[in-house]
């Protein structure tokens, strides 16, 4: 018989199409964007209450409930773990040998990057890996005369490769795994489904250290130069110990080493200003030039460098030093001006300059009200406690090599740690929501972690787009809105084998996945893949796999996992750039996994 459609059915169908367009889109935050749909879905069936065929009403509370769901839970705690790692920076030494091995052994040393990449990532949250492997890799790129962008690409899918090979691998695996479990009483071990991602994720691996630095186009990217190297806009403040009396004398003093691109006198403005504009103590001259060109300035001159957001170091007992901070993709300072950052207020660091490239607008506004975007670099100074708080508590990136950085004495013990967490779940010791757990206890009790940088672990972001992926995907198995999308793919399938609907239900996820987000790709695509299954008399494991393989095949688009737009502004790629790398990485694993998952079921 024909599954009806029901109103409530239709109503979780929109809210569903909505809260993907607005993910695509991009326009609004993701969390934003995940709280409306969720408080929409609430109040819909709050004022609109949906009774089912048997007379049981569904509650609000079973909505709510998606807060308490294990699979969320996991992936909370999870994260802090990675970020114990990331703050004792116990994946340090690693670094150190991969930036002392590459002069020697280039080829051989990324294959080596490349499969510890995604090594870890099978066990750990992928973000603090690639914010770790991203500095020095650019590094490593400079000291070698390479260019960044034929490394940081395949680095960054590498780890995505990686975290489709456990339970834990992924917020997405973790997902999957746990509605399987309470849609089809279906369990699937940590390791279950590794020996498919080994075979084709080695073939990805070989595709990304062999074709895909071929594919990459050279990009003019931030860290294509030395720090040295790289041109920044910054404020001189005449003083009156400078002793300058025209734009020809200071040009004369600096050796021409610097640009003057304006000069404001009071209320008067003068942009590209002649060698014979006077200067005056007090007047603010916008320069362009490198560190080395802008310090020396400096001290040539007897004058400074304004600070652009007007604060000083909180604590100048302290030995100061300089480090290039890039502006990421959603960062905190992603469309924020420095004056309204805060840094020197929240975190005592000072920006004295702006990098961008092909800027456009020098000169045409003061330095801190221009409104930063990725791939923005600051120059700021501050202490190694302030700045190793800035990187702990924001999604900044630093641009220097890791490897110069020593790590701390908790880095064993963030690692026995994570392994524990690990070891003890995959002997079926404890579920893996008690380990991570119990392991996020043994953290913060071994001082690997502090308390205040617990609830900075938490993304926002993936914990909301969670709980209304979870909430979207229960509301639409209680409506029955799950059971009737089945119906219809299944007529639609019903002359194809199962190969082929198990190959077309993968690529849908792939599709998905790239353009709005895995999560949610997962979750509302788990039930439909189970009821599927039913429908056409197929094992519905397989379905299940197929659905988790294809929410991870996100490697085509920037936006298709958090740790892309890393990538993205840190290797000043292009969006056609991931479409190009991706798409065949994408279609390749898309292939191998489907004739393995064929060939395994006997289907």
């Amino acid at each position: 018989m024909e599954p009806e459609l029901n109103g409530h059915a239709v109503f979780v169908m929109a809210l569903i199409l909505l809260a993907l367009l607005l993910f695509a889109a991009e326009r609004i935050r993701l969390q934003a964007t995940a709280l409306v749909v969720f408080v929409l879905l609430l109040s819909g069936f709050a004022l609109w209450p949906y009774v089912d065929a048997q007379g049981r009403v569904l509650e609000i509370s079973q909505l709510l409930s998606v807060f308490g769901n294990q699979a969320l839970v996991t992936v909370g705690a999870l994260m802090i773990l990675g970020k114990g790692v990331e703050q004792t920076k116990a994946l340090q030494p690693l670094v150190g040998v991969v930036s002392r091995n590459w002069s020697r052994m280039p080829k051989t040393t990324l294959l080596g990057v490349l499969v510890c990449a995604a090594a870890m990532s099978a066990f750990l949250n992928n973000t603090p890996i690639v914010v770790v492997m991203l500095p020095v890799m650019i590094a490593i790129a400079q000291k070698n005369h390479a260019s960044p962008s034929k490394l940081l690409l395949p680095v960054g899918l590498a780890t995505i490769i990686g975290g489709m090979a456990t339970t834990i691998g992924t917020s997405t695996n973790l997902l999957v795994v746990d509605l399987a479990f309470s849609v089809a009483d279906l369990e699937i071990g940590m390791f279950d489904f590794a020996p498919y991602i080994l075979v084709a994720g080695s073939l990805g691996i070989l595709y990304l250290w062999l074709i895909a630095p071929l594919l990459t186009p050279l990009r003019e990217q931030v860290g294509s130069r030395n720090g040295d190297e790289r041109e920044y806009m910054a404020t001189l403040v005449i003083d009156r110990d400078a002793q300058l009396t025209t734009v020809k004398d200071l040009l004369a003093r600096t050796h021409h080493d610097i640009a003057i691109d304006t000069i404001r006198h009071g209320d008067a403005s003068f942009r590209r200003p002649l060698p014979s504009v006077a200067l005056h103590p007090g007047d603010q001259v916008f320069v362009r030039g490198t560190p080395k060109a802008l310090r020396e300035a400096e001290m040539i001159l007897k004058t400074r460098l304004r600070t652009i957001d007007n604060a000083e170091l909180t604590d100048p007992e302290l030995e100061p030093m300089v480090m290039e901070i890039l502006v990421t993709e959603r960062s905190e300072l992603d469309g924020r001006s420095l004056r309204r950052s805060k840094l020197g207020e929240q975190y005592g660091i000072v920006a004295v300059a702006v990098h961008r490239p092909e800027a456009r607008d020098r000169g045409k506004t003061a330095l801190n009200r221009i409104r930063l975007r990725p791939r923005d670099i600051l120059l700021c100074e501050g202490t190694r406690v302030q700045f190793d708080r800035l990187l702990a508590e924001t999604r900044l990136l630093a641009l220097t090599d890791p490897s110069e950085l020593p790590h701390t004495q908790h880095s064993r013990r963030a690692v026995a740690i994570v392994v524990g967490v690990v070891a003890v779940a995959a002997l079926d010791i404890l579920p893996i929501a008690v380990s991570a757990i119990a392991g996020v206890g043994l953290m913060i009790a071994s001082k690997c972690i502090a308390w205040r940088h617990v609830g900075q672990a938490l993304s926002t972001q993936v914990v909301l787009v969670i709980v209304v992926s979870l909430a979207l995907g229960a509301a639409l198995m209680a409506t029955g809105g799950d059971v009737y999308i089945a119906a219809q793919l299944a007529n639609v399938l019903s002359t194809s084998s199962p190969a082929v609907t198990i190959a077309v239900l993968m690529l849908m996820m792939a599709v998905v996945t790239n353009i709005v987000t895995n999560n949610a790709a997962a979750v509302i695509g788990t039930p439909i893949g189970i009821q599927l299954a039913e429908q056409l008399a197929i094992n519905p494991e397989v379905m299940v796999l197929a659905v988790l393989f294809g929410a991870n095949l996100s490697f085509a688009t920037p936006i298709g996992y958090q740790t892309n737009l890393l990538v993205f502004s840190a290797g000043g790629y292009k969006f056609v750039d991931f479409v190009r790398v991706g798409l065949p990485l994408t279609l390749l694993m898309w292939a191998v996994l489907t004739v393995l998952l064929v060939n395994v079921y006997g289907l």
